[in-house]
């Protein structure tokens, strides 16, 4: 679901990811290998802000060339609409459908009411988008249900009772601090991250065996570990030069791609994963 609220500015043009293979090394166009559609759950139209897009951009040639007068235009005046750019008006209930790698943007909401939009995503099997929602799906798998099983068991040893969710409703992202367990199953979960998900609920496990004297000593241990001078130094230096990596990755996935306007998941969370 994205729901924009009242008066909300457009956001930046982008794509919500690549093509699959480098363009400029195979210099080929592929069909599609995932799409989006949209679901409009009110009526959508220049006052509350109707999805914009820039026809054919799904092409990564046309991509590089129409790419800099749309965003040139957007940084002179935000709520300016380049030349090509279509707004699609939809009622409640009707659809847009777009490869992933058009370039695209939502209007800005300048009405009095929120905007609620339906967000579905189809993509051929072999796909795992690396970008925006990793690999989550709707539809829970058996892999799915043992690590449910599994993360569910280590809480409820660990805290003596079963899983009690803090969450206020049945969607939206999880309350970490409060719900720390689902960090765990999201990386079981996760193509890109299952073998960390896994060491993580082996050290949990391995944590749980020990009596309560071990324990204390263990986490006495890893606090003076953790606050030591020399170690925050460290840690400084390291987030420094891990900041200085994802610059450069950035600024060479905007040479390659034309200036996406977003890095994934995982580097906005590389200073956490480095920590």
């Amino acid at each position: 679901m994205c729901l924009s609220h009242t008066c909300v500015p457009p956001p930046v043009w982008h794509r919500d990811g690549p093509s699959l293979f480098d363009n400029d090394k195979y210099h080929s166009h592929h069909p599609t290998h995932c799409m989006n559609v949209f679901i409009p759950l009110i009526d959508v139209n220049a006052s509350n802000g109707n999805t914009e897009f820039v026809p054919t951009t799904h092409i990564d040639d046309r991509f590089a060339a129409l790419a800099p007068d749309v965003i040139k235009t957007a940084e002179s005046n935000n709520f300016e609409v380049a030349d090509g750019v279509v707004k699609p008006e939809l009622p409640a209930g009707g659809f847009v459908m777009f490869d992933i790698r058009t370039m695209h943007r939502g209007g800005a909401n300048t009405s009095p009411e929120r905007r609620d939009v339906l967000y579905l995503t189809f993509a051929f099997d072999f796909w795992v988008d690396p970008f925006m929602f990793d690999s989550e799906s709707l539809v829970k798998t058996d892999a799915n249900r043992i690590n449910e099983q599994l993360v569910n068991d280590l809480y409820k040893r660990a805290g003596g009772k079963p899983v009690e969710s803090h969450l206020p409703q049945p969607y939206g992202h999880a309350h970490y601090t409060l719900d720390f367990h689902l960090l765990l199953l999201e990386d079981l979960n996760s193509q890109n991250d299952k073998t960390r998900g896994l060491s993580n609920c082996g050290a949990v496990a391995a944590f749980l065996a020990l009596d309560s004297f071990e324990r204390n000593a263990c986490v006495n241990s890893f606090l003076r570990i953790l606050t030591a001078e020399d170690a925050h130094k460290r840690r400084i230096e390291g987030l420094k030069s891990n900041r200085q990596k994802r610059e450069k990755k950035i600024k060479a996935a905007k040479d390659v791609h034309g200036g996406a306007d977003f890095a994934s998941i995982q580097d906005d969370l590389s200073d956490v994963n480095y920590l």
